[in-house]
């Protein structure tokens, strides 16, 4: 059953390249990519005005690697909605994926 899952997974993860690709076809890429993150950030938003006890800031320390982190998943979310325009979905699909088996590689090292 687990396999089965996880394979629901993974053709739901590579089915977004054709979404993307088809949504490139109506909406320039970068903007095309904020349209999910609008309703993400007004969701995130709203919870924590609606339950003030769950700010939680990092310390000033932090906001370096937060800010790091930030910009590399940003480059990364880029890139996934940058990448059908000079490729096909099939090919950004499968270099996309490879992703997480290459932290597997690395973690095992």
């Amino acid at each position: 059953m687990t396999l089965a899952r996880a394979g629901v997974v993974a053709a739901l993860y590579a089915g977004c390249y054709a979404a993307i690709e088809a949504g490139l076809r109506v909406a320039p890429p970068l903007r095309f990519a904020g349209l999910p993150a609008l309703p993400a950030g007004v969701a995130l938003v709203s919870v924590l005005l609606v339950h003030p006890s769950l700010h939680a800031f990092p310390g000033c320390a932090r906001w370096r690697l937060v800010a790091l982190l930030a910009l590399l998943d940003g480059v990364g979310f880029a890139g996934m909605f940058l990448s059908p325009e000079y490729t096909s979905g099939a090919l950004a699909s499968a270099l996309g994926n490879t992703g997480p088996l290459l932290m597997l590689l690395l973690g095992g090292i």
